[in-house]
C-alpha cells in the first residue's frame, strides 16, 4: 500500500509497558495443529494487540480448508483456492496442509506477487518425495491434488528458511510420524525448536539433534494432536521494536509476559543491546527490562544473525545511530524476505546520509550523523519498523509505503506516535 507518512520524533525517552500482538510463530503452529485436532483448542492471547495480515489470512484458509475428520483434512472434494496474501509462513504450512485433503481435492495456493517470488521449491521438493502431488503454477502459484502421503524418512535442504521444515513437522503426526534428516546447517534454528515445542504441548514427541552443523537430525511421533487449552505469549519481533526504541532513546521498556527465557528467535536482540551499551534486567514479572544509556549507543561490533533474520534491519537502525561499526553476518537468507533485507536496510540508511554497505552475507554499518529524508518500507513490515525506528530520533523521516507494517502489527503507527508524545 503507497502511503506517504512523516514519521513521530520523541520528545521524551519511549518508555512503559507497552502491548504487541501475540506471536505470529507461536500462534500460526498453533493454529494449524489445533487444525489437525479431534478436538477442540482454546487458543488464549490474554491482551494482545490485534494480529496482523498473515495470521488472518491464515486462519481464513484454515477455515476453508476445515476440520480433521475421517482421516483427512474436511471432509468435501470441492476445490478451493487460498490467498495466503505476502504471509510467507502461512503459504508453505497451506501447502503442506492441502496433501492431507481428501484424497484427489485440488487446492490453489495463492498469494501477492512478492510472496510467490520468493524461495519455496524445497518444500515442494520434500512433499514431492513423501508421495505428494505439488506443482508451481506459472505465477508461482502452488496447485496442490491430495492424496499420497506417506511418513518415514527425507533428506531436507534447508538453507534459504526452516519454514519448510517446520512445515513438515507438523504434518508428521498425522503421516505416521516423520524422520528428517537436514543436508545443511539449517538457519532460523529457533524457529524449529519453538515448532518442537508446540508440537510437545500438543502431545506429540519430537527430538532435535545436531542442528550446529550439517547432518542434523529431527524425529517427530505419530499421534493425534491434542490441547484443551494454550496461552500464547506477546510477540518478539514486535516487541524487539520497543527494546530498540527504549535503548536508542535512553527510555525503559518491558513487555509484560516476555522474557529471555522465551523460544522466539528475536529475543536475541536482548543480547545486542547490551552488547550496543543498554541494561537488560529482570523485571518483577520475569519480562525483561531494557534501559538506554544516557550517553548513546556504541556499535556491536560482529554480531551473527543467523537464527533471527527479522532483527537485521532494526539492528542496522540501531548502528546508524551508534558509535562506531556494526557488522551483521551469516544472513544471506535475509535476501529472500518480503524485500531484500539487506539491500532494503542499506537504502534506508543511505536515504537519510548514513553508511552502510552491503556484502556477500551480510552487512556492515558506520555509525555516525544523519539528516532528514524520504525513505521507503520497500512493501516489508519490518523495514518499516526500523524506519520508524530512526524517526524517533531524526527529525524530518517520512515514510513511503507505510501500510506495509499492518502485515504483522496494525496499529503500528498509532502506538509509535503515542509513545513519541506526538
Amino acid at each position: 500500500m503507497r502511503v506517504d507518512v512523516p514519521l513521530p520524533l520523541a520528545r521524551q525517552p519511549v518508555t512503559g509497558a507497552f502491548c504487541v500482538p501475540a506471536s505470529k510463530s507461536s500462534l500460526q503452529r498453533a493454529l494449524v495443529l489445533a487444525a489437525l485436532s479431534e478436538t477442540p483448542v482454546a487458543i488464549e492471547v490474554g491482551d494482545a494487540a490485534p494480529g496482523g495480515e498473515d495470521v488472518a489470512a491464515l486462519g481464513a484458509a484454515l477455515e476453508r480448508l476445515g476440520a480433521w475428520g475421517g482421516g483427512a483434512l474436511g471432509a468435501g472434494r470441492a476445490s478451493l483456492a487460498l490467498d495466503l496474501g505476502l504471509g510467507a509462513t502461512g503459504f508453505r504450512l497451506v501447502t503442506a496442509l492441502a496433501t492431507l485433503r481428501p484424497a484427489g481435492a485440488r487446492t490453489l495456493v495463492r498469494g501477492r506477487p512478492a510472496l510467490l517470488a520468493r524461495p519455496h521449491q524445497e518444500l515442494r521438493r520434500a512433499l514431492k518425495r513423501l508421495g505428494a502431488h505439488v506443482l508451481r503454477k506459472p505465477s508461482g502459484a502452488h496447485r496442490v491434488i491430495a492424496g499420497g502421503m506417506r511418513g518415514g524418512r527425507l533428506t531436507v535442504g534447508c538453507r534459504s528458511s526452516s519454514q519448510h521444515v517446520t512445515a513438515l513437522m507438523l504434518l508428521a503426526p498425522r503421516l505416521g510420524g516423520l524422520t528428517l534428516s537436514l543436508a545443511d546447517r539449517p538457519v532460523s534454528r529457533p524457529y524449529l525448536r519453538l515448532t518442537a515445542q508446540l508440537l510437545a504441548r500438543f502431545g506429540i514427541a519430537a527430538r532435535l539433534e545436531g542442528l550446529e552443523a550439517p547432518g542434523g537430525r529431527i524425529e517427530v511421533a505419530a499421534g493425534v494432536p491434542a490441547c484443551e487449552r494454550l496461552s500464547i505469549e506477546p510477540d518478539a519481533s514486535a516487541a524487539a521494536f520497543w527494546w530498540a526504541a527504549a535503548a536508542l532513546t535512553g527510555g525503559e521498556v518491558s513487555i509484560p509476559g516476555l522474557g529471555r527465557g522465551s523460544a522466539q528467535a528475536d529475543v536475541l536482540l536482548l543480547e545486542v543491546l547490551e552488547r550496543m551499551g543498554a541494561q537488560v534486567e529482570r523485571a518483577a514479572d520475569a519480562s525483561a527490562l531494557v534501559r538506554g544509556p544516557a550517553e548513546g549507543l556504541v556499535g556491536a561490533g560482529e554480531v551473527d544473525l543467523g537464527d533471527a533474520p527479522d532483527l537485521v534491519p532494526l539492528t542496522a537502525a540501531l548502528a546508524a545511530c551508534a558509535r562506531g561499526r556494526t557488522y551483521l553476518r551469516g544472513v544471506l537468507h535475509a535476501r529472500g524476505k518480503e524485500s531484500d533485507r539487506l539491500a532494503a536496510s542499506a537504502a534506508l540508511i543511505a536515504a537519510l546520509g548514513g553508511r552502510a554497505e552491503v556484502l556477500s552475507d551480510g552487512l556492515v554499518v558506520e555509525g555516525g550523523p544523519l539528516r532528514a529524508g524520504v525513505v521507503s518500507a520497500a512493501g516489508d513490515h519490518r523495514i518499516a519498523f526500523a524506519a520508524g525506528l530512526l524517526g524517533l530520533v531524526v527529525p524530518g523521516v517520512v515514510l513511503r509505503g507505510a501500510g506495509a507494517a499492518s502485515k504483522s502489527h496494525p496499529t503500528f503507527l498509532a502506538e509509535l506516535a503515542r509513545a513519541a508524545g506526538a
